[in-house]
């Protein structure tokens, strides 16, 4: 029985070991497969993958649409036998309308499966998975055709024959780069960086090297290296410190600032104050004269000439004195000969005071010009003045006893005593009585009297004589020994019968001279003081003897040795030494006048005084006409117009630098005479203080300078004729960035666009963005009749979120949310940061002691306490760690809250701080604490708010729109001396 059973077992396994499987494959997949007997369907329609076929029975093949049999058949039959399909089952391929080339296969309907490196629709495009470079052409895949001069996997490598040097890379065909210090076409040559400064960066106290493709630079001798021996830095260095701010230069050379010298600097210099003394002039070693205008600090060591000018008839202290600067003091000069002369200034500026001389201490009409010091007249010398001078000296033994006035011994008289008298015997036998005048003595008849002395006669017997005609200081009669004979005293003593009284003399007496006086019974006269004998035929005056006169009674006119005489004014005397630069011109006789030919100029007569001047300055007189008056020399000037006065007190002149107050003539004038200009073109006025413009300055201008128009503001020009366009840049005109600007004949205006306020009296200078102008509308305008206007509600900082509380929700409108203006919510502002609040930094000062300099210091009611360097210290401001623009504080909320402003204040002076402040931040806000917003224009910039201007006082700053936000920061972008501050957000919940 179970052989049996295993025998029909053994027969269905090999029953159905001859059974067909209709296929599974995905190749296979693309066909239906179908019954098929004799060419009639069956009932069924077709066969499941999988499903199993008896052996002699067949099927039919129905490729899918867009696929197609092997060959060209789309429908086949085929019968199982078997186990096998015969004929063998089609593969239904992927029918495509184009060739896959390259290998490409058709993989699904148009679709080819391209082998590596080919892509497109038929595999037409080879691929490189890389870009080839320099212009090549990727002609296989991952193969390019390079350019010539290039090669490499990518094209990637320039060729350069032979070979770039010297660690060079070649760039492009033929072409190197070289590294620094070499060039040449293949990198051959070595830079000689060296050669010229502009190739190293050598400090110009450095000494450079060139090394193969390379340099060095070291420090010369007396210079330290700042920069780790390389040779970039070099600092002098001086073995000693420079004081007083002075600066190393060079080895051992302090530069010193102003007012500073010395080796280390160590000399303080001195001041010259800004107000000096009226009439006080300096003068400096480099041959300046200094102003209050132009001073400077004069250095220890340097010295100043000082000089108080004459005031009338007096003299002032300091007068040509050297005032040397010792160390901050002004030291008068201590000269060689051991003149130790003091002002008395101890130190301090000198200041003008009278000259020191006790009273007649210069004699023979001397003028004290300097503390006991005299200048002489002629003929005189001596410290006062005191030894008179008789040139060329007294002879004979004669002393002299004035300025050119000699003693004569007896025996002698002249001038210089030159000349040897003889002695007279008094006569006897005429009648007359003889009295010494100087003795008053009686002499006896037949005495004998020296030369020049004078007798007094008279009658003895009667009073009968001349006098009478004479002046009654002369009678009686005197006569006077002269050489040995006796003057003629005119008395006839003989009659001793008395005159009658109708008897006279001559109806023409010679009793008077104009100027002067006859003496001696008209026989000698002398002229007054100021006055000095001139003879009509022109003879000397020195040839004048006494008693050499008679009366011309036809005249009335005295006459001495033979010609008439009178008393003329004394004439003025040119020096024999005339100053070299100096030149006398007589317009009378139109010559100029030189020591050589110099003559005695007439009373009455003048002479134009010139002093050339030199590189620099002008002298007085310049030009200047002086009359002789008396032997006087006295500058002449045109009545009520020049009171111009050299101030030579008669004597003759001598050249002096001109005198004009500091920086007197303006715009470059000269200044050629005491207050007097020349004046260069283009300018008028006694100082030349008025410039003139050519042909004037138009539109309100004025004239600054000569040909220079200083104009209104709004235009410009040679003569202010052009009209400025301040509109044209926003550096000529002052309207803020959300205004118009209009130009003007002269001006502009400025005009706030709308939707803004405006802050400055409607001049558009400040334009505040109000929720209105930051949800202006972007595409029409509701009063340009647009239907369909569109608004931006984009400003972040005027809507929340849900576009609420800060800008009232719009109506809905084809979809587009209309935001009306923005409506600031908070009834008031209050501080928001309370102890629920979160601050935060970016740094902080100390950051070893959090709570010294740290965030919870940053609230603005917060104060300084305790002493720094202790623990309990509290800076009362946040201080950040570093001074740059990345710095912020923070402060977070618990919820989130409208913030409608921020203020802020900076932390005040202490006995040991000065003060800091921010001066200008940003404001920046988030709803999550981790994206900030900046609050912003509306043109998108950062909106910058103006912060404090000192440590103490706190500044607001309200928003133009609210904000919602859970998180708030300040960031400071500049600032006075650090970064330190204290801040409140306002607003409400």
């Amino acid at each position: 029985m179970w052989g049996q059973l295993i025998i029909a077992l053994a027969c269905a396994l090999e029953i159905l070991a001859q059974d067909c499987v209709i296929p599974s494959d995905s190749q296979f997949s693309r066909a239906t497969y179908r019954p098929y007997h004799d060419g009639t369907a069956s009932g069924k329609t077709h066969y499941n993958a999988g499903e199993r076929i008896i052996v002699d029975k067949w099927i039919r093949v129905v490729c899918n649409k867009d696929r197609q049999g092997d060959g060209v058949l789309n429908v086949s039959k085929h019968l199982c036998s078997a186990g096998d399909w015969i004929p063998t089952l089609p593969v239904c391929q992927a029918l495509c309308n184009y060739e896959c080339q390259n290998g490409g296969k058709c993989v699904s309907p148009d679709v080819c499966e391209c082998p590596d490196g080919y892509n497109g629709l038929r595999c037409e495009n080879v691929q490189c998975i890389f870009e080839c470079q320099n212009g090549g052409k990727c002609v296989s895949p991952d193969v390019c055709e390079c350019h010539e001069g290039y090669n490499g996997l990518r094209c990637e490598n320039a060729l350069c024959s032979p070979g770039c040097q010297n660690g060079g890379t070649c760039v492009s065909p033929d072409t190197c780069r070289c590294l620094d210090g070499f060039d040449g076409l293949h990198c051959e040559n070595d830079i000689d960086e060296c050669s010229k400064s502009d190739l190293n960066d050598c400090h110009h106290f450095s000494n450079c090297t060139n090394t193969q493709g390379n340099y060095t630079c070291n420090c010369i001798d007396g210079y330290v290296d700042l920069d780790d021996n390389r040779g970039r830095r070099c600092e002098a260095l001086c073995n000693y410190e420079c004081q007083n701010g002075g600066k190393c230069v060079s080895p051992d050379v302090c530069e010193c600032p102003e007012g500073y010298n010395g080796l280390r600097c160590e000399n303080v210099g001195c001041k010259i104050p800004a107000k000096m003394q009226h009439g006080m002039t300096l003068f400096d070693e480099e041959r300046r004269t200094i102003s209050a205008a132009n001073r400077y600090k004069i250095q220890h060591g340097r010295f100043l000439t000082f000089t108080c000018k004459k005031s009338g008839v007096f003299y002032f202290e300091p007068n040509r004195r050297r005032f040397d600067c010792v160390n901050g003091s002004w030291v008068a000069e201590t000269r060689q000969n051991g003149d130790t002369w003091d002002l008395g200034n101890n130190g301090s500026f000198p200041e003008c005071r009278k000259v020191e001389c006790p009273a007649d201490y210069c004699k023979f009409g001397g003028h004290c010009i300097r503390d006991h010091q005299c200048r002489c007249p002629e003929q005189t010398s001596g410290k006062q003045c005191e030894t008179p001078l008789c040139s060329p000296g007294c002879q004979n033994g004669g002393m002299c006893e004035s300025p050119g006035t000699c003693l004569c011994l007896d025996g002698f008289d002249g001038q210089h005593c030159e000349n040897e008298t003889k002695n007279c015997t008094l006569e006897a036998g005429q009648n007359v009585n003889y009295w010494h005048m100087s003795t008053n003595t009686t002499l006896s008849e037949g005495g004998k009297v020296v030369h020049g002395t004078r007798i007094r006669v008279k009658c003895q017997n009667t009073g009968f004589d001349y006098s009478d005609y004479y002046n009654s200081d002369e009678s009686p009669a005197n006569m006077e020994c002269v050489n040995g004979v006796f003057t003629d005293h005119g008395l006839n003593c003989e009659s001793v019968t008395k005159s009658t009284p109708d008897s006279s003399p001559s109806t023409k007496n010679c009793t008077t001279i104009e100027n002067g006086k006859i003496t001696d019974r008209g026989k000698s006269f002398t002229c007054n003081a100021d006055y000095q004998p001139s003879f009509k035929n022109g003879m000397d005056a020195i040839l004048y003897a006494r008693y050499s006169c008679t009366c011309n009674k036809r005249t009335g006119n005295v006459q001495c040795m033979g010609t008439e005489v009178e008393c003329k004014p004394i004439g003025c005397k040119i020096p024999a030494n005339v100053q070299q630069g100096m030149t006398l011109f007589d317009p009378k006789e139109r010559r100029t006048i030189s020591a050589a030919n110099r003559y005695e100029i007439q009373h009455g007569q003048f002479l134009t005084f010139t002093c050339e001047p030199s590189d620099v300055f002008y002298f007085e007189p310049h030009r200047r006409i002086f009359e002789c008056v008396k032997g006087l020399w006295v500058s002449k000037t045109r009545p009520q117009v020049d009171t111009w006065d050299f101030g030579n007190n008669g004597a003759f002149p001598e050249c002096r630098k001109v005198v004009c107050p500091a920086d007197y003539c303006k715009f470059g004038g000269h200044c050629i005479r005491d207050h007097e200009c020349q004046c260069p073109e283009q300018t008028s006025g006694k100082q030349c203080e008025t410039p003139l413009c050519s042909p004037g300055c138009q539109n309100g201008g004025t004239c600054e300078s000569p040909h220079t128009c200083r104009c209104l503001d709004g235009f410009d020009g040679l003569h202010c004729e052009n009209d400025i366009d301040e509109c044209s840049k926003s550096d000529l005109n002052d309207c803020h960035r959300f205004s118009n600007c209009t130009n003007n004949w002269g001006d502009y205006t400025c005009t706030c666009f709308e939707g803004y306020v405006d802050l400055d009296g409607n001049r558009g200078r400040r334009c505040e963005e109000t929720c209105g102008a930051l949800l202006a509308p972007i595409n029409g305008n509701v009063a340009s009749g647009n239907n369909n206007p569109r608004f931006t509600c984009d400003a972040p900082h005027c809507l929340d979120e849900k576009k609420i509380r800060v800008c009232s929700k719009g109506p809905l409108e084809n979809t587009t949310n209309v935001c009306l203006k923005g409506l600031r919510e908070c009834s008031d502002d209050k501080y928001l940061i309370n102890n629920d609040s979160t601050l935060s930094v970016s740094t902080q000062w100390e950051p070893t002691e959090p709570s010294w300099f740290g965030a919870d210091q940053g609230r603005l009611n917060s104060t300084e306490t305790g002493k720094k360097e202790e623990k309990s210290f509290r800076a009362g401001v946040w201080a950040a760690g570093v001074d740059n623009t990345d710095q912020y504080i923070q402060v977070n909320f618990t919820a989130p809250k409208i913030i409608t402003g921020i203020a802020t204040r900076g932390r005040p002076k202490t006995p040991h701080q000065s003060p800091q402040w921010v001066t200008q931040y940003r404001f920046m806000y988030s709803t999550d604490c981790v994206t900030f917003n900046n609050y912003m224009h509306t043109d998108g910039s950062d909106m910058i708010f103006s912060a404090n201007v000192d440590g103490d006082r706190i500044e607001p700053n309200l928003l133009p729109c609210p904000v919602l936000a859970l998180c708030a920061r300040v960031n400071p972008t500049k600032w006075h001396d650090w970064i330190s501050m204290a801040f409140e957000i306002m607003g409400c919940d």
